[in-house]
């Protein structure tokens, strides 16, 4: 039996691991499309405060751990296509040393989710990050510890945008978070989410709530930050923690029905509508 199992990060490592231990015969391979199997994606902010100061902390576990419950970890690989009728994954690799085909028995779908576009006008300028990878956090560090900024711009009241609040005012930055729902933290009652809005403010965060970005622009070494209602921000980065979206692509055009917001649609048993094929975690 061979699991092949496509996504590294949570979901994708507790599948691995317990197809291991209900039958430790069974051939499991984790595609990972980076090299940071399992790591912890609400832990980046900690990395950027310097409350972690070494980035593998952040993983729940390492790849020796992980290879040695008899898990296969194929590092920078990611899957071109499914082809459920010959039940095989066809692979891209950063370093073409793998195989371009595997077969597999079960396959399982851990793709995760990635940054939703937030149609921002200057969202791919110089200075302007997502927060979602190792990659993302490593960027942003390099240029806080280069270019020194004094003022950060948070578009985004969720966890991943007050915890970047936190680590940037940390880090010694001047911060600005906007918000475009009522009150930080909208997943939550509302007058908790106010509680925090004060806490953050205690803590020399400027917040905005009911605000949405329009545009981002350079303006003499600075970004100049313009709301929906025309208000301007001055900043020397921004972060925009606007939220994800089920990465289901591959999944998709391999004829596999998604729902809700694009997510994969499974059973109770975690099944898609193609045979042998699974789906679990945020895709």
């Amino acid at each position: 039996m061979h699991v092949i199992i496509i996504g590294g990060s949570d979901a994708g490592i507790a599948a691995a691991l317990r197809a291991r231990e209900i039958d430790p015969g069974t051939k499991v391979t984790v595609l990972l499309r980076d090299s940071f199997p399992n790591y912890s994606i609400c832990g980046l902010p900690f990395f950027l405060s310097r409350e972690v100061h070494d980035p593998a902390s952040l993983a729940h576990r390492t790849k020796q751990e992980l290879e040695s419950q008899g898990v296969t970890l194929l590092l920078n690989t990611s899957a071109d296509a499914i082809q459920p009728q010959e039940k095989r994954v066809l692979l891209a690799t950063s370093s073409g040393s793998h195989p371009k085909t595997l077969p597999y028995d079960r396959l399982i779908i851990a793709t995760g989710a990635h940054p939703a576009d937030p149609r921002i006008i200057g969202q791919t300028l110089p200075g302007v990050y997502f927060l979602h990878t190792m990659e993302d956090t490593f960027a942003i560090d390099r240029y806080i510890t280069e270019k020194k900024p004094r003022k950060a711009f948070i578009a985004g009241g969720g966890y991943i945008g007050l915890e970047m609040a936190d680590a940037l005012t940390l880090r010694g930055l001047e911060v600005t978070l906007a918000s475009r729902t009522t009150s930080v933290l909208p997943t939550v009652d509302a007058a908790l989410g106010r509680i925090v809005e004060e806490e953050l403010r205690r803590h020399g965060v400027i917040v905005h709530t009911q605000t949405a970005v329009r545009s981002v622009s350079s303006s003499g070494g600075s970004l100049d930050v313009e709301d929906v209602k025309g208000e301007h921000y001055l900043a020397h980065m921004v972060a925009l923690a606007t939220g994800v979206q089920p990465s289901s692509e591959l999944a998709h055009s391999a004829g596999i029905q998604t729902g809700y917001a694009g997510a994969i649609k499974v059973n109770r048993r975690m099944e898609t509508n193609l045979a042998d094929i699974f789906a679990a975690g945020d895709c």
